[in-house]
């Protein structure tokens, strides 16, 4: 680690190596749209939009845990910064390049299938909704909330997604999508195939027509 924060940079192969040892992690902090849209299989998201730091300790599996980052060149120091901040110290580099390369470079990717309000509305009118998951907090939850959604907060969903069965087809949503996005990836990087996340709000959903629980 520099003095300026930012960690060691590294190629895709040696990133690509790194990957595969025990106790790593890949960490993406780019913004929820974009990580969406492409990232690295196994990678969890945390995006610096958000509340990083806070998410980081609510998410992250261990103080020890090794990572490896994936960020914009202009935010890896800051990204490395809050990280040591949340008590995670064992940095051991960021991607070369980024997402970016990597696409480039012909590896694997996966994405989180993204559904607006619109469509949302329309799916669940025409009967396409099995599983929706509800990740906010409890008071969120209680105020409003889907009909016959699922309860299961962010801040518990570390020590919690083995109650998620990954066979099923889920709906995710949180206020805005920030947070589902997060839950997302640590669905992906356990094994979940069939899923598809909100970018929109809440509120808005119930506008488009969607019934609140009575």
């Amino acid at each position: 680690m520099s003095k300026t924060n930012k960690p060691t940079v590294l190629s895709i192969d040696t990133f690509e190596k790194a990957a595969g040892s025990a106790h790593t992690l890949i960490l993406d902090g780019r913004e929820k749209g974009v990580f969406s849209k492409g990232f690295i299989p196994g990678s969890l998201f945390i995006g610096l939009e958000g509340d990083f730091t806070y998410w980081a300790q609510h998410v992250l599996p261990a103080k020890d845990v090794q990572l490896l980052l994936v960020a914009p060149e202009t935010q890896v120091a800051d990204m490395s910064r809050l990280l040591r901040e949340a008590g995670f110290a064992n940095i051991q580099g960021y991607l070369e390049g980024g997402f970016d390369a990597w696409k480039a470079a012909g590896k694997p990717i996966d994405d989180i299938p993204t559904i607006d309000v619109g469509g949302l509305a329309k799916d669940y009118q025409a009967g396409k909704i099995e599983h929706i998951l509800d990740v906010r907090r409890p008071d969120e939850y209680e105020a409003r909330h889907i009909k016959d959604a699922a309860l299961l907060p962010l801040e518990v969903f570390r020590d919690r997604i083995n109650e998620v069965d990954l066979s099923k087809t889920y709906q995710l949503h949180c206020r805005s999508g920030y947070r589902s996005t997060v839950a997302a990836s640590m669905l992906k990087a356990k094994g979940s195939k069939a899923l598809t996340n909100l970018h929109g709000m809440i509120d808005d959903v119930f506008e488009a027509g969607i019934p609140a629980a009575e």
